[in-house]
């Protein structure tokens, strides 16, 4: 904490960044590009900087790509000097709409070339995020409106589940994608998505294609390692979500499904997620194998 903030000249904490980004973010992140990419290129570089000049050619695909699918202007209006096009970047970087910004974040670290380049910018955004109170965290390469880093950490580790728990990956990677798209949220079938997650690994742990929450906590009660108690609490939880007057149901066809809605339920089911993987393996269980 500063001087200023313990004194009380300056605030403590931002007001949240929901639907705009404040001066000290946009500098920030600009910053982050700077650092992770552009110095890099200046780094792979001397003298007179044109494309041809730069050491690594994928700096030279990636502002190419820049032009030609994120701007949908002709490539050869890029100027002929690379610190030029970088000066533009800069400048549209700092005048175009908050969602813009995101957008530009988003469609660098869609990149096909972005792991060779700095495969940590996505981490390093967050950092940036959380301290400058923006309401938005990057999560499997997509700008989510997820707030708490707790929650980050919940879904990224899901994400990062085995390839025996694919399925749950990518259902929690479709939920993600439908809750990121800020011009088109689809909230309804982000919380199914997510609700396949969790039963999908109820299937794996089971070899059950109809396997529910219920049996698989079951398999673990077995080993005596899950209190009854636990047991009964994730059963019920999760019988909120699958049950005829539960979320899986009434809420679905409910007119306005919520943002917070479509988040408590991606929160959640990673957690399921998360748990149920974490005790196959401290419990070293054998998965069954479909004949």
């Amino acid at each position: 904490m500063l001087f200023s903030q313990r004194h009380g000249f300056t605030s403590l904490r931002k007001q949240l960044q929901l639907e705009d980004i404040d001066q000290d973010l946009r500098n920030c992140l600009w910053n982050a590009f700077k650092i992770s990419y552009w110095d890099r290129i200046e780094s792979a570089s001397s003298g007179y900087v044109t494309y041809d000049s730069v050491k690594n050619s994928t700096f030279k695909v990636l502002i190419y790509a820049y032009w030609h699918s994120f701007f949908k202007k002709p490539v050869d209006s890029l100027p002929e000097r690379l610190s030029s096009a970088l000066s533009l970047l800069r400048e549209y970087f700092f005048s175009c709409p908050w969602y813009r910004v995101y957008d530009f974040i988003e469609f660098t670290i869609a990149h096909p070339k972005f792991q060779y380049l700095t495969p940590d910018f996505p981490d390093i955004c967050n950092k940036i995020l959380e301290e400058e109170n923006a309401g938005y965290r990057i999560i499997a390469g997509h700008v989510v409106a997820i707030i708490a880093s707790t929650e980050v950490e919940a879904v990224e580790q899901a994400l990062a589940s085995s390839d025996a728990f694919s399925g749950a990956r990518i259902h929690l990677e479709t939920a993600v994608k439908l809750l990121a798209d800020r011009n088109n949220p689809d909230y309804r079938n982000s919380i199914k998505e997510s609700i396949s997650a969790v039963e999908s690994v109820c299937q794996v742990i089971t070899a059950n294609p109809n396997a529910t929450l219920g049996k698989a906590l079951g398999i673990l009660e077995k080993q005596k390692q899950l209190h009854g108690s636990l047991k009964e609490g994730f059963s019920k939880l999760y019988g909120y979500t699958n049950d005829s007057d539960g979320i899986r149901h009434a809420l679905l066809e409910e007119p306005n499904v919520s943002f917070s809605d479509a988040k408590f339920m991606l929160i959640a089911c990673s957690g399921f997620v998360n748990y149920l993987i974490g005790k196959v393996a401290e419990l070293r269980i054998e998965l069954e194998k479909d004949n």
